[in-house]
């Protein structure tokens, strides 16, 4: 397709991997990359009219059509040269140094150069990332096996169960983490990979509009030589008038394929002028969609995290059942703070293991004074705050006071 429409954009397939190649998320993901490729190829107004795709979508046996066309048109290694071919410009390597002369076009080769390595930095931290969270899936999946294996062992229900519990909740955590680092790269990384083998594209229709520029300057030489031969033989006179007709033949055929050469050349500068466009325009879209869907789906994730970590107040354990939050113990003990400056008392702070004294002795002045100081009675933390201001006001007086003594003292002196 490349030779066929020279200057446009054509998005790419995706890359085939050796190693894994059935593994189902590399499976996966190339399913959705090939299926992007050919919803570009098709909404593309040039691509969608060319006959390799009309063959590619809807031939049965596309390796049977292929040699079935080249056997009709013997002269298929030609045609599928394109317009190039077509004038007799050489699509091959092109020979001597290119200067662009046209800035707008060498701003946009530097613009692609780094476009380029900063796509390929960001793919290989999304890896990395990736990497990360499949990590982090098996670190929760092995707490989990260590959890339920400790709750087997314990012969306490009261115990047993929370760990139970607990082992469950890392168990879909692990899923969770699993999802999310295959969806990282079915958001994000499947746009940053297509728009890198783009960005390939766009330098092989830069590399056919150098190829045109060099095939117009070597169709101007040849036009050059053929017209100092005509030239050489007027000034021969008439003794060479067939060989003369034929040289002027061959420099009108010049002049014609020098002119085809330049109008292709200046065509496919404004044809690729309206494809960056075009790609700066799906770049912007594209990654816009990706990056969302990538938002959306971490926050989501997050937020199962927060679902999942929370249990169920119908099934709570004895531990978290007495708490007014249905929280775990140590998640009250970290909002205690927060309750108080919100006017929400706790109704529980003590650990469990006071509760059992308390509950089966007398409760002694040391376990009376802690608990009136953690679960304070109405009236008392006007009368704390109070007594601590009270308390910061003297001291502050004492060190005034301190002070101008020892002022007063050493003025004396010096009298």
């Amino acid at each position: 397709m490349h030779t066929n429409n020279p200057g446009v954009v054509i998005p790419p397939p995706p890359e085939k991997q050796a190693v894994g190649r059935f593994d189902s998320e590399f499976v996966e993901s190339r399913r959705q990359a090939l299926e992007r490729m050919l919803n570009k190829i098709a909404a593309h107004p040039i691509l969608h009219h060319d006959a390799d795709l009309k063959i590619f979508l809807e031939s049965e046996a596309f390796n049977v059509d292929v040699k079935n066309k080249e056997n009709r048109d013997p002269l298929l290694d030609q045609s599928n040269k394109g317009m190039l071919s077509a004038i007799g410009i050489n699509v091959g390597s092109s020979t001597g140094k290119f200067v662009e002369h046209d800035d707008w076009f060498h701003d946009r080769k530097i613009y692609l150069d780094a476009l380029e390595n900063q796509l390929k930095a960001l793919m290989k931290a999304l890896d990395t990332v990736v990497i990360q969270r499949k990590g982090l899936a098996e670190a929760a999946g092995d707490f989990a096996t260590s959890l339920g294996q400790l709750a087997q062992v314990e012969l306490s229900p009261t115990f047993s169960g929370p760990l139970h519990a607990l082992s469950d909740v890392q168990v879909r955590i692990k899923e969770l983490y699993q999802r999310q680092a295959q969806q990282d790269v079915l958001t994000l990384g499947i746009t940053i990979d297509e728009y890198i083998r783009l960005i390939g594209s766009v330098k092989t229709a830069f590399g056919q509009r150098q190829k045109a520029y060099h095939s117009w300057h070597a169709a101007e030489s040849e036009l050059q030589k053929k017209r100092n031969t005509h030239d050489k033989l007027l000034r021969q006179g008439r003794s060479q008038q067939d060989k003369l007709n034929e040289v002027s033949a061959s420099v009108s055929d010049a002049e014609k394929k020098a002119h085809q050469a330049r109008l292709l050349f200046e065509d496919m500068g404004r044809l690729m002028r309206n494809e960056l466009e075009r790609f700066e325009r799906e770049k912007v879209e594209d990654f816009k969609s990706g990056v969302e869907t990538f938002l959306e789906g971490a926050v989501e994730a997050q937020k199962e995290v927060c679902r999942k970590s929370t249990p169920d107040q119908t099934h709570a354990d004895p531990l978290s059942s007495s708490l007014n939050c249905g929280r775990p113990s140590c998640c009250r003990w970290m909002q205690t703070k927060t309750n108080c400056s919100a006017g929400r008392l706790p109704r529980l702070t003590n650990p469990p293991q006071l509760r059992l004294i308390q509950a089966k002795t007398k409760p002694i002045h040391i376990q009376r004074k802690r608990v009136s100081r953690i679960q304070p009675q109405k009236g008392l933390w006007p009368r704390l705050l109070i007594w601590h201001w009270s308390k910061t006001l003297r001291s502050l007086c004492s060190m005034l006071l301190a002070r101008t003594g020892a002022a007063t003292e050493s003025s004396s002196l010096e009298a």
